[in-house]
């Protein structure tokens, strides 16, 4: 059986959101573990971009 074009991108965009979602998520969860990592070794806090900042932290 083979769906229509529409069908087939209709739950790719579906797809695309629920990994956005869960990429979120995600990224959320390790960013709170390291900050709370870096407050139990008191770490101080990283210079840089706020991009590369966020990277090194995680």
């Amino acid at each position: 059986m083979q769906i229509s074009t529409n069908c087939w991108r209709a739950a790719e965009e579906g797809d695309e959101q629920d990994k956005a979602a869960w990429l979120k998520t995600k990224r959320a969860e390790e960013q709170a573990e390291s900050e709370a990592w870096s407050q139990q070794y008191r770490m101080p806090p990283l210079e840089g971009t706020e991009r590369a900042v966020a990277w090194g932290v995680r």
